[in-house]
């Protein structure tokens, strides 16, 4: 079966009152991300799904769309974390058709494991697609911290050097890295901060700590790199929520399946902003979900085979690279954003997951 987890497996219950932000390094948001959520006012009805073959949303490219000749996703290459060497978990790219699989870490440490109990992307490109973060332990006390290596596997760094878990990071175009972490009291929660920050040790801005949620996770940002959609348990079960800290009232929830003894989870923003793709658990099956994000109610179920899950979008916001257990582990799929094509690019006995495309070809 998936290895989703509910929201009891992985933290403390939602009820849990955030310690307050330490003083951190200065990002946009801090200055003015002060609102209080306002819950109430703002949850109306569980969504509902559509389940046509089709998406009913604006805009919704298919393939067809796309001048014949132009490479899946614009070109660029998919970075996945596969044990393909039969030892550990490691960092590996390969070409958006499944070809060229080249291998960048080699060191004897997990960048990923079944036996975590986090879900959610652990690897993330940097805007100009010459880096990646990805997730591995951090040695003594530290548990799992950030680390970085260039693209073709070269300067890894340990990058946080600090106690809790350091998990999910997002790299957005603007330079700010969200990602959530357990380094307060065990407690998920959402940090931001920038590649020079971290280089310099400053304290990431505790962006979760400035609304009083106890257990945030799964940042995405929007283009803008300040507004963010992510996963939350404020409501009890894992549900998206987003925060935009310059307007009122922009604290709420944008997908929930609570009614229906659901979670929704793992939100990717579309590289316009307009479009949401977002992981649904519901009556046993977990598949992938495409949103309009000024509708909260049209929804459109991409994937339909019980096990489906981590969506990632192309740069040229054409394709989703995910997860599928159909075929029996963990491999990796694109697909377009009608559904349509859904193909294996793994095609290999080993686990893969975590596929994330590069913001640009080489």
């Amino acid at each position: 079966g998936v290895t989703l987890l509910p929201a009891s497996a992985t933290g403390p219950a939602a009820t849990d009152t955030a310690p307050a932000p330490e003083p951190t390094a200065t990002l946009a948001a801090e200055a003015s991300a002060t609102l209080e959520p306002e819950v109430t006012a703002t949850l109306g009805a569980p969504p509902t799904e559509t389940q046509t073959a089709a998406p009913s949303l604006t805009p919704a490219p298919s393939a067809t769309s796309t001048p014949a000749g132009t490479p899946i996703g614009s070109g660029a290459r998919l970075a996945f974390l596969s044990d393909r060497d039969g030892q550990f978990f490691q960092v590996y790219t390969m070409a958006a058709d499944g070809s060229d699989v080249q291998q960048l870490t080699t060191d004897a440490v997990n960048k990923w494991s079944p036996d975590w109990p986090y879900n959610g992307t652990q690897l993330a490109w940097s805007p100009d697609g010459t880096q990646l973060l990805y997730v591995a332990d951090g040695g003594g006390s530290n548990g799992l911290d950030l680390w970085l290596i260039d693209a073709d596997g070269a300067n890894p760094q340990n990058l946080t050097h600090t106690p809790g878990d350091d998990i999910q990071p997002s790299w957005c175009g603007d330079g700010t890295i969200w990602f959530a972490s357990t380094r307060i009291s065990g407690v998920h929660q959402i940090f931001g901060t920038s590649l020079a920050s971290l280089t310099q040790g400053l304290k990431p801005f505790n962006f979760s700590g400035t609304h009083n949620n106890p257990r945030e996770f799964d940042p995405a940002a929007y283009p803008g790199c300040q507004r963010l959609v992510f996963t939350s348990t404020l409501d009890g079960p894992n549900e998206l929520w987003r925060y935009w800290p310059d307007c009122e009232a922009c604290y709420r929830k944008v997908r929930t399946y609570k009614d229906q003894n659901g979670r929704a989870e793992e939100p990717a923003v579309s590289p316009d902003g307009t479009l949401l793709a977002y992981t649904r658990v519901l009556a046993g099956a977990t598949e992938v979900i495409l949103a309009n994000l000024d509708d909260r109610t049209t929804n459109t179920q991409l994937t339909s085979s019980l096990n489906n899950f981590s969506a990632q979008w192309s740069p040229d916001g054409q394709w989703l690279t995910f997860v599928s257990l159909r075929d029996g582990n963990r491999e990796v799929y694109v697909m377009t954003l009608t559904g349509a094509q859904q193909t294996n690019l793994s095609q290999n006995a080993a686990t893969d997951t975590d596929p994330v495309w590069q913001p640009a070809a080489p």
